[in-house]
């Protein structure tokens, strides 16, 4: 029932956004005498777009915390996907008496509109929480730490039940006498006050106990839940997730994982690539003929690179070295006032011209814009003997610039600070992605100080 009154709560959001969708279409006709208020097509593409972006996001996950708590990032995330997704709709499906809708005029309207339904429906929560309603009485089995918690989090989360009751226990083996007098102690409290729901946090070679409260709890019609505690294992945060029914650990949560933000991030790079390769088409041209006209040897340099899930790659560079180097020069890294650099490649190098023909790996699917900046690949081996947790930067594809090389990690990695520092900032980035984030970092490409201060 309680799932019920939650899908009831969540259709009734979707279809108050659809409404502001169609106020938004309304005005457009009003506007425009040139469009059709019968054409329905269009406006179906819209209802469609949003119903899918509305499934890759949790703002109806009634269980979220932060559910009315309105966060800009998250939202423009959301706008950008369905604004996506509307563009790719109309320019496929529509016929082409339709594709003079004006979506220009249609996405600061619908976008402004949303915002503020997005705000005023933050304010008044109560008129959704009538189809929300959850009477869990809730006890809690575990140490101090783990009572406290929950007492926390069910204080902020009142929709999700009450805790009405505790019962705090060492960490640790428990023996059978012990287990038995905790049962004897959770019976009387099942029979003393309504409670339907009781958690329990505790070592897991606890057997007879948590075999005791199985069967007590499911024959007072009690729904029993168990905390995954390895805390004391691992020694750090983890988070579990279903694997058709087996509960999993996995150590590090990267957000890239979730799929509505690999989709964003690959629109994102799809996008960016492919307007600056037109954009710049120019400039390559440029660059080429400069490099060609300079120095004997090819235009482009293309070596071998690791990237995501340790695949290798190859990667395009304009070259800015000269060709004949021995095989000792080709595994030593650029240093200042390399006698190895050409005169082109010292003028590209400074302002990292010779990283652009990297579009097209982000174009093709290697690369991405913003993320860990790939090394040799005999680096790569180095590395990973000396920085036990290296390889976790191969947990997602390789960028162009990187949270590392806006805080001035670039260049050559002679000492144990260089790498070390690079790496933590590369894992930082990895554990702590946002669209936002992205966007940060690439202005910070752009204009920021500590970026070029290693370039040459």
């Amino acid at each position: 029932m309680i799932r019920i009154n939650r899908s009831l709560g969540s259709l009734i959001r979707v279809g108050f956004d659809l409404i502001i969708i169609s106020i938004s279409y309304l005005l457009i006709n009003l506007t425009k005498k040139s469009i059709s208020p019968h054409d329905s097509q269009t406006l179906l593409i819209v209802f469609f777009s949003w119903i899918v972006t509305y499934i890759y996001f949790v703002d109806y996950n009634l269980e979220n915390e932060s559910l009315f708590k309105f966060k800009l990032p998250e939202y423009l995330k959301q706008y950008f996907i369905f604004s996506s997704l509307c563009l790719f709709g109309w320019l496929l499906f529509s016929p082409p008496e339709n594709l003079r809708f004006p979506f220009f005029y249609f996405f600061p309207i619908h976008f402004f509109l949303s915002l503020f339904a997005f705000l005023i429906r933050g304010n008044f929560n109560s008129i959704f929480s009538i189809f929300e309603i959850n009477s869990n009485s809730i006890l809690v089995l575990g140490n101090s730490s783990i009572i406290k918690f929950f007492e926390k989090f069910y204080s902020k989360n009142m929709k999700l039940g009450r805790l009405v009751d505790h019962i705090e226990i060492s960490s640790g083996q428990l023996s059978n006498d012990a287990s038995d007098k905790l049962i004897n102690e959770l019976t009387s409290k099942f029979e003393m006050r309504l409670i339907n729901q009781i958690i329990v946090a505790t070592d897991p070679k606890n057997e007879y106990l948590i075999q005791g409260i199985i069967s007590l709890a499911e024959n007072k019609g009690i729904r029993p839940s168990f905390v995954l505690n390895f805390y004391s294992i691992f020694k750090r945060d983890f988070f579990t997730l279903d694997f058709y029914g087996l509960p999993v650990a996995v150590l590090r949560e990267i957000p890239l994982d979730i799929y509505s933000n690999y989709l964003i991030k690959r629109i994102f790079d799809f996008l960016v690539s492919a307007i600056f390769i037109i954009l710049l088409s120019p400039l390559f041209f440029l660059i080429a003929i400069c490099i060609y006209m300079d120095s004997s040897g090819p235009i482009f340099y293309s070596p071998i690179r690791i990237g995501k899930n340790n695949s290798e790659f190859r990667m395009f560079k304009f070259r800015s070295m000269r060709v004949n180097q021995t095989s000792d020069d080709k595994m030593r890294s650029a240093q200042r006032n390399d006698s190895r650099i050409t005169r082109v490649g010292k003028i590209i190098r400074k302002v990292s011209l010779d990283e652009l023909p990297q579009l097209f790996n982000v174009f093709i699917g290697d690369m991405s814009i913003i993320g860990p900046r790939p090394h040799r690949v005999d680096l790569d081996r180095a590395f990973q003997k000396i920085i036990p947790v290296y390889s976790v930067r191969q947990y997602v594809k390789p960028g162009i610039t990187g949270w590392a090389q806006v805080n001035g990690f670039r260049g050559p990695t002679n000492t144990r600070y260089d790498y070390v520092g690079r790496t933590l900032h590369d894992l930082w980035y990895i554990e702590h992605w946002t669209f936002s984030l992205d966007i940060y970092i690439l202005l910070l490409t752009i204009f920021g100080r500590k970026t070029y201060r290693n370039a040459f």
